[in-house]
């Protein structure tokens, strides 16, 4: 899900277990005075756009300024599941490899992600997507959309399909930077639809992942989800921390003592997360 506001958490870093980072998650709205409040943060990991404005992309020179002497990690987002009408490369992107509109975020389509047209664009290419990012300075990225493959009919073959490309994606990114990292805004799940061999494959090139309205319904933020839905994912998540990822549990309760319990069993299992409102007005919660 693509998410247009500010978020603030505080997570273990994953560069430095002994450091502990302060996360945000900001997708528009920049001017030179959103640089200059990032330089100001240290200990900090910031998600952004790549692309600055419809115009043009963040510089190398102001990802250094936004790093802090090194204080601060910077991570781009980045669709694989979905193709976006302002981004640079749709001009040119072949018309076959596009299916629907998403209703719910006019000028994102439906890509065919398993098709080596759409490898070129994102991470093959010398000026492809992932390129450019590794060039500008970018730390890491911030995948989303990877649930795309549950959107056709055959979902393990498409899963297979989505993990191999994020697969690539890894190495590709890893070849040029070896600290490089990859998170994934949920799709989790995608390790119960994929073959053992290839889960731990999948599972191995990724660094952290965040897991969105895991204990509140999405629709009523304030509704306890009691389902296998609820069970099924816990084992998931747990899955991945087995193998030392780090995971985020984002909720929009705003319940107080709800609150508490999420907060509570994060604290319990290990995880990371974020409490914010569903409007996406700005409010915010902090863990400690």
């Amino acid at each position: 899900m693509k998410t247009m506001f500010l978020l603030l958490l505080t997570s273990c870093s994953f560069f430095n277990k002994k450091d502990h980072l302060t996360h945000y998650y900001q997708l528009q709205n920049y001017d030179d005075q959103f640089i200059k409040s990032v330089a100001k943060t240290k200990d900090s990991l910031w998600v952004v756009d790549r692309d600055f404005s419809s115009e043009r992309s963040f510089t190398p020179s102001e990802i250094k300024i936004m790093k802090n002497k090194e204080r601060n990690k910077i991570f781009s987002y980045m669709s694989v599941g979905e193709a976006e009408s302002y981004r640079p490369y749709f001009s040119k992107i072949p018309k076959d490899l596009l299916d629907k509109e998403n209703p719910n975020w006019p000028g994102s389509f439906d890509v065919k992600f398993w098709d080596s047209k759409w490898d070129e664009i994102l991470y093959k290419a010398q000026d492809s997507y992932l390129s450019k990012i590794i060039n500008i300075g970018f730390d890491g990225v911030y995948l989303d959309v990877v649930d795309a493959y549950q959107r056709q009919d055959d979902r393990r073959k498409y899963a297979s399909a989505m993990a191999k490309l994020i697969i690539s994606i890894s190495k590709s990114a890893k070849s040029k930077n070896p600290d490089f990292k990859i998170y994934l805004q949920n799709g989790s799940e995608i390790i119960n639809d994929l073959d053992p061999e290839l889960s731990e494959l999948f599972i191995a090139s990724i660094d952290g992942l965040s897991v969105e309205g895991y204990f509140f319904d999405y629709k009523d933020p304030q509704k306890p989800i009691v389902s296998d839905w609820f069970i099924n994912l816990e084992t998931v998540y747990k899955k991945y921390l087995t193998f030392k990822k780090d995971v985020v549990i984002i909720e929009y309760v705003e319940d107080k003592v709800l609150q508490q319990k999420l907060i509570d069993y994060c604290k319990m299992n290990n995880v990371n997360y974020l409490i914010t409102d569903r409007l996406l007005k700005g409010k915010f919660f902090i863990n400690n």
